[in-house]
């Protein structure tokens, strides 16, 4: 799957001389937080439309294209010119550059027709809103009342390809994109789309009011802790912690046996703005005896008490069974360190059949 983020307009209601992706939430442009929560979701392929001062566009790892005419056309045409550079060949999210999200939101993009709806806001002037017939959404629009869309978008090949015929119009770059996806709606196309309804927060920074909102929401956000986790933040925090992590095995690892070792597990996640920073994986048998796993924490949160809070929480979490004994697996040079939390080397020694 590609990413596409639509970030080429000016924003002159915000009244703010950088391009409203730029602007910094929690020491993060939105735009990083998008591209961040994207590869943690396992797409890495990310194309950024810019325009409006698109020279203030840092590298940050994304391809970026540049839409010279943004001042005299709409995002259709910066789509346009994203899909002429990536092709029609895959599925393809599409993101609109001036969202803030909860990372888990970026969990539910999937390889299928989806469009995102939240229907638990409140709705203002000017919101996006779905018309259903059964499952499907057979128009979207801001004269809709059901629902607000919150700017994300994912497109099937089959999809992408028709929509394409309706983007390469001269007529059609003045206007945005889903004007031309409700027209073919009505022309009878062959349209499928999903709406995939959204829990958590996001806000679209629109005005200066949006963006006080932003920063109320994100911008100090408190550590959360909870006791479910999706494969794609596994996966991620596997693979930021690929050099550092001895114990991971990751050349031994597979999705399919990950999804089982996780499932028959315990897990307690440690989040910022809904995006896992740190991870402890235990069993227990509920009574006797409980081991914990994988204390992970993301590199660049390091040294910033998250592993001993996940730690701790966990902790308190197991002792709430009164089990005999607590035993954790330590890598190498980390043992002082856990020491700290009252472990203590095991009286017995740990004997193991090594079949990797």
């Amino acid at each position: 799957m590609k990413a596409i983020i639509l970030a080429a307009g000016r924003g002159q209601r915000l009244k703010c001389s950088l391009p409203k992706a730029l602007l910094q939430i929690n020491g993060k442009t939105i735009l990083q937080h998008q591209v961040t929560g994207l590869r943690d979701a396992g797409i890495k392929d990310i194309y950024v439309v810019c325009g409006y001062e698109s020279d203030q566009f840092p590298d940050i790892g994304a391809n970026y294209v540049h839409n010279a005419e943004y001042a005299r056309t709409d995002n259709s045409y910066s789509l346009l010119l994203a899909l002429q550079q990536i092709g029609l060949d895959d599925y393809v999210v599409v993101l609109d550059g001036d969202v803030l999200f909860d990372y888990r939101i970026f969990n539910s993009i999937e390889e299928k027709s989806q469009y995102f709806v939240d229907t638990n806001k409140q709705r203002h002037r000017g919101d996006v809103g779905i018309k259903l017939a059964g499952a499907a959404i057979i128009e979207i629009g801001k004269h809709l009342n059901y629902g607000i869309g919150v700017g994300i978008m994912t497109f099937s090949p089959i999809l992408l390809r028709a929509l394409y015929h309706y983007l390469v119009r001269k007529e059609a770059h003045k206007t945005w994109w889903i004007v031309h996806l409700n027209q073919m709606m009505q022309d009878k196309q062959n349209v499928e789309i999903s709406p995939t309804f959204v829990n958590y927060d996001w806000v679209e920074v629109d005005t200066q009011e949006d963006y006080d909102e932003a920063l109320k929401r994100f911008d100090n956000p408190k550590l959360e802790f909870t006791d479910y986790v999706h494969m794609k933040e596994v996966s991620s925090m596997y693979e930021s912690l690929r050099f550092q992590f001895e114990g991971l095995h990751l050349n031994k690892r597979n999705p399919e046996r990950d999804e089982i070792a996780w499932k028959n597990s315990n897990v307690l996640a440690a989040r910022l703005n809904g995006r896992v920073v740190g991870l402890c994986r235990y069993i227990s048998d509920g009574a006797y005896y409980a081991g914990i796993w994988d204390v992970m924490v993301r590199p660049e949160y390091q040294r910033k008490q998250i592993g001993a809070k996940v730690l701790e929480a966990t902790i308190s979490k197991i002792k709430l069974e009164c089990p005999i004994k607590i035993f954790l697996f330590s890598t190498k040079g980390k043992e002082i360190f856990y020491q700290k939390f009252g472990f203590r080397f095991a009286k017995s020694p740990v004997l193991e059949i090594r079949n990797d």
